[in-house]
Parts: C-alpha cells; structure tokens; sequence
C-alpha cells in the first residue's frame, strides 16, 4: 500500500502500482457483474421465447376450432392477457437476478457492504 507524501515510504510508482490494483478489482467486479447478467438475460430470454412459441401454437389451434368472430377474439384476449403476464414476470425476474448480482458482486469488495 502506497504511503502518503508525508510518509517516508511514498513513492510514486507505489501510488501508481496501488492505483492499478484498485482499478483492477473494479474492473473484475464489473466483468463478473456483466457476466452473470448476460447468462441470466440468455437464460430468461430463451425461457420467454419458448413459452411464446408454445403459447402462440396453442392459440392457434384454438383459433382453428373457433365457430365465431366472437371466439376468436376471446382466444386472441386470453393469449394476449397470457403474453402480457409473462413479459412483466419475465422482466421482474431478470431484474431480481440483476440486483442479487450487483449485491453479490458488491459485497466482494473489501469494507463494503450494500445495505438491507
């Protein structure tokens, strides 16, 4: 650890050396932050794309058995309500994974600590 100027160990390589450690552990706090978060998003984004595609099929053949306009739209409304639902879960669970991350990473630093 660099000394200050007043100390008579300071040197400036050691400042710089102290500077670059520093700027290290940010820097891998923060690929390991971005990491996490790509797998996290990959994971629930496949997840989402594969539940749209089940839920489109599904819709789909009840629209092939719909006798009237009026069932058509219902099981247009029930795969929008559905689609809806899952987008916002979709978002709220990525988001979650987002702040566990950014809390796991934080608490990595030394003599820091996010709050409760």
């Amino acid at each position: 650890m660099a000394k200050t100027p007043k100390d008579a160990a300071f040197t400036p390589e050691a400042a710089m050396e102290d500077a670059a450690e520093a700027i290290g552990a940010i820097a891998e706090r923060g690929r390991s932050f971005y990491e996490n978060a790509l797998k996290t998003w990959g994971a629930e984004a496949h997840a989402f794309v594969e539940t749209m595609a089940a839920d489109g099929a599904a819709a789909f053949e009840g629209l092939q058995k719909c006798k009237s306009p009026f069932e058509a739209l219902m099981v247009e409304q029930a795969w929008l309500t559905a689609r809806s639902k899952a987008y916002i879960e979709a978002g709220r669970r990525m988001m979650e994974a987002g702040a566990q991350s950014a809390a796991t990473v934080a608490n990595e630093a030394p003599g820091f600590r996010l709050p409760d």
